[in-house]
């Protein structure tokens, strides 16, 4: 804070203010016109408060700041244009008056006072007037308003004692009924915080107590600054620093010219660390949701699975009941037979009901085999393809705690959710390896490259139309003629060239009952618009609407038969 303020007061001092930008409501911006173009920034968030130059461009700040909330406006009515006089700060305090000149609506000269209060989760910016009094403030308490604040009389910036102030043996007596602890040096020494605590300690191994504070406080108050961001390219243990610590020396480190260029490094950093932590966060609730719901969708499986029953008694009693329609002995809702697959031959009960016949019995048991069959492949599937997912979902959280930057992030979200382009990837490459080999269909291109599909059988042509088509895809038919189906391949959603049309009807006219005709018509239309009637022969369907197209039958000069 020490540097910060040093450097602010060097290049600020005996500027005048322009504009003020609210970036949201916690963040003002101050431009003073500085030949370097970099702005004053201020953030005044609860438990993280900081104060720097930064050479952000207008155009972002703009952008960021696009409303003006009433703090701002306030500002621009009683600070633009005003001179910066003075800026005032005690060493061992967290608070900084900026001294504003400035003229009042008379045109008599004034001064105006800015008070930067950078204490923890109470920081606050308070504009005063030329007494001292409250105009405004950023930040209100809950049981605060501007009605209830105005006017009142702000004290004056308290000169308090420093550790230049007191002797050696002052400060060795500082901790005469105390172990130097880190809470005893923060409480007991001013301008202590955790950073400076960590470092006097490693310095009192090799120093007496008194020198190392002495040696510290003149560092940190009245050399020469030599900003360091420790661990820069990490998002844990990252720290700023204006001078080189003893500490930290075996770290990674970064040296910059300036306490504002380290400060904006330091904070850029710690802002896209946390964005990625928010993140993470996100991605970890939704992979714990969907692992949950896999799991539970697994333990469903399961327990359907066991009640299911076990298929293979139900064949034995269906076996049974026919082999032993000669012999057995009916109960009230039972039947006693015979257990030919027994070695000793015993008798067995089979539930049956009363009603039925011991064929009509058989093929109960038989249709409930045949059931629990299919259930048990059916779900053992599932559970194959459950199992797998929740691995994997497993695996993605795993790999969550090892996350560092956006782009090991991007990994995993790509794997959660795939992007339209990588879908579109894999499609594409999905469809040509169909396309290659793809059974009862002839494959044709046509001359602007769309490829044309050409049933061989009815069945074929039910199955290209129904099952290999797409709904985009345009679909082909001869009129009134028997014949193959056509499909013109349609992946992307393109306009199909006329060219196109009429290629794919010269096909669709050649593959039918047409074939030896001058010329033909050909029906098309979009797949959408083909439907199969119920319990129409193979090969027969209905079109909702359609256009109509007269062709020569032929194979297209240089198309492409697979």
């Amino acid at each position: 804070m020490q540097a910060v303020c040093g450097e602010v007061k060097n290049k600020l001092v005996g500027q005048h203010l322009g504009k003020t930008f609210q970036l949201n409501s916690t963040d003002c911006v101050f431009d003073f016109h500085l030949t370097d173009g970099s702005w004053l920034f201020l953030s005044c968030k609860p438990g993280d408060p900081h104060i720097y130059l930064t050479d952000r461009s207008i155009k972002s700040l703009e952008t960021e700041g696009s409303f003006s909330p009433q703090f701002a406006l306030v500002l621009r009515k009683h600070l633009s244009g005003a001179v910066l006089m003075s800026i005032n700060k005690p060493p061992t305090e967290r608070i900084i008056e900026f001294e504003f000149s400035n003229y009042d609506s008379a045109g008599q000269p004034q001064s105006l006072f800015l008070i930067i209060d950078l204490m923890g989760r109470s920081t606050n910016v308070v504009l005063l007037s030329s007494e001292r009094r409250i105009i405004d403030k950023l930040r209100y308490r809950k049981d605060e308003s501007l009605a209830t604040v105005v006017g009142i009389e702000y004290p004056k910036l308290a000169v308090l004692k420093t550790i230049d102030d007191l002797s050696d043996g002052e400060i060795e007596s500082l901790f005469a009924d105390a172990e130097v602890s880190p809470q005893a040096i923060m409480s007991r020494l001013p301008g202590f915080g955790p950073l400076l605590t960590e470092e006097l300690i490693y310095r009192t191994r090799t120093q007496p107590f008194a020198l190392a504070v002495r040696a510290l406080i003149n560092e940190v108050w009245h050399s020469h600054f030599q900003p360091v961001v420790y661990n820069p390219t990490s998002d844990y243990g990252i720290t700023l620093s204006s001078i080189e610590l003893e500490c930290k020396r075996e770290l990674p480190a970064k040296s910059f010219s300036s306490i504002s260029k380290a400060a904006q490094y330091y904070f850029d950093r710690r802002r896209e660390s946390a964005e990625l932590a928010k993140q993470v966060a996100s991605i970890r609730a939704k992979l714990k949701t969907r692992l949950d719901r896999h799991n539970r969708l697994g333990r469903n499986l399961k327990s359907d699975l066991a009640g299911l029953g076990a298929e293979a008694q139900y064949k034995r009693y269906g076996d049974l009941l026919l082999a032993n329609l000669a012999t057995m002995e009916r109960r009230a809702d039972a039947v006693r037979v015979t257990d030919l697959y027994d070695p000793e031959q015993r008798i067995v009960e089979i539930p049956l009901d009363a009603n039925l016949s011991p064929q009509a019995g058989a093929e109960r048991y038989f249709k409930l085999y045949q059931k629990a069959r299919r259930g048990r492949q059916e779900i053992e599937k599932r559970l194959v393809v459950t199992d797998r997912e929740s691995a994997k979902l497993q695996d993605l959280l795993s790999r969550l705690d090892t996350v560092s930057t956006t782009d090991d992030l991007a990994v995993i979200t790509e794997i959660l959710s795939p992007s339209a382009k990588s879908l579109k990837r894999k499609a594409g490459q999905e469809t040509k390896s169909q396309n290659k080999n793809v059974a009862g269909v002839r494959s044709f291109q046509s001359s602007d490259g769309f490829e044309i599909w050409v049933g061989r059988t009815s069945k074929d042509n039910d199955n290209l139309t129904f099952k290999l088509a797409r709904p985009s895809d345009i679909w082909m038919h001869a009129a009134d003629y028997a014949g193959s189906h056509v499909v013109v391949r349609n992946p992307n959603r393109k306009q199909i060239p006329h060219k196109t049309i009429l290629e794919a009807a010269q096909l669709a006219a050649y593959f039918s009952k047409a074939k030896t005709e001058g010329k033909a018509v050909v029906r098309y239309t979009e797949r959408k618009f083909v439907h199969k009637p119920k319990g129409a022969a193979p090969g027969l369907v209905r079109i909702a609407s359609f256009k109509s197209v007269t062709v020569v039958p032929a194979i297209p000069a240089g198309s492409e038969v697979a």
